[in-house]
This record gives structure tokens, sequence and C-alpha cells, in this order.
């Protein structure tokens, strides 16, 4: 197995560009997030590994990524501090390609429950409502422009896998999305802190 030592390694880069903006890569940190996007079917492109991580359910993990031809390496401790956001890493950080999601298909589905989030600016309050969503048996989840991208590494843990499993369309017009499920003949209700108004 290939090991990295120097933090000027170009995955580096790759891994700190899917942190910022996860656009076409995410960034999965710890063995939880790993596990759910090959469950679920994500092409994982990239996986690193402390070497002292590398036992019990960690290293069938990574067994499981190469597998499905995923690149593992292992990397030293201040590679592996430099490839994951948090301040004290797991011992793996894997890249996986972004899920392609459309809001004709999520709106499309049958006996559809869907969850719209609108100005949800807190990427942990995303993630754990659509967590919570999941449990509850949605079957599709819009995010608004002014949400935070259910994608993003923060997000991703709140949802701890939930994002994979659940179709979530992001940077969604909801007014529209609104519109079009009424049209539809799904019934739609709302909810805020404070101050609502009754939807039209």
């Amino acid at each position: 197995m290939e090991h990295i030592s120097s933090r000027g390694n170009p995955m580096v880069s790759r891994f700190r560009d899917a942190a910022r903006s996860p656009l076409v890569l995410l960034l999965l940190e710890g063995a939880h997030l790993l596990e759910e996007a090959l469950s679920s079917g994500l092409r994982v492109e990239e996986v690193a590994v402390h070497h002292g991580a590398l036992e019990g359910v960690v290293l069938a993990l990574t067994h499981r990524a190469e597998e499905q031809g995923a690149r593992v390496v292992t990397v030293s401790p201040p590679v592996l501090a430099a490839l994951s956001p948090v301040r004290q890493p797991s011992g793996i950080v894997s890249l996986a390609r972004r899920p392609e999601v459309s809001l004709e298909g999520t709106l499309s589905a049958a006996n559809g429950l869907i969850l719209m989030l609108a100005d949800v600016q807190d990427p942990g309050n995303v993630g754990a409502a659509i967590r919570a969503a999941d449990a509850c048996g949605v079957t599709g989840v819009l995010c608004g422009t002014r949400t935070a991208d259910a994608f993003g590494w923060k997000a991703l843990r709140g949802s701890m896998g939930s994002a994979f499993r659940v179709p979530v369309v992001t940077q969604a017009p909801l007014d529209a999305a609104v519109t079009e499920a009424q049209a539809r003949g799904i019934t739609v209700y709302a909810a805020v802190p404070r101050g609502g108004r009754p939807l039209p």
C-alpha cells in the first residue's frame, strides 16, 4: 500500500478543495461516512488512513473501497491532519463523488413526503434535519438557495449518512417547488420558529 508522508503531496490539495467547495467531490471524515457512502453506491475515489488505524472495521472498509476501485493510501499523522478538517482526525478520511439528484425526479416520487429547508444556514442543523427526515421516511429533501450545502463536510457529519440514502437537491428554487408540488396535488405544510404566515 502506498504511503504518503509529505504535506506537499497533490492529494492534500484535493482533500482541502473538497472541504472548501464540495461541488464535485465530497470529503468524508471517519469510518462511518465511508461505510455509508460505499453501502449507498457512491463512487469513492480516494481513502487516506493512518497506519495505526488499519485494523478491524477500518481495515475491512479499506478493502471494500479498493474492491470498488478507490485508491487507498496510508498517511503520516501530519498529512492526516492536513487532509482532515477536524481538530482531532478519526484516522481515516475519504473523497467520494457527489450524488446527482434532480428536482423533477424528487417531486415525482410516488407517495412523496418531501422536506424543504429554507434559509437554514448552519450546516450542522441542515445535517440534523436530513437525518431526522430520513428517520421519518421522507422521499426527498429540497434545500433552498440560502440554505447551507447539505454535502459540505459539516453537514455530512450531522446527517451521518442520511444524505446518501435520501435524494437531496441543493440550491432548489423553493417558491417554484412549492407551486409545482401543489400543482401535483401534494399537500404542503410550513413551519417557522416565529412570525409565520399562511401559505396561499
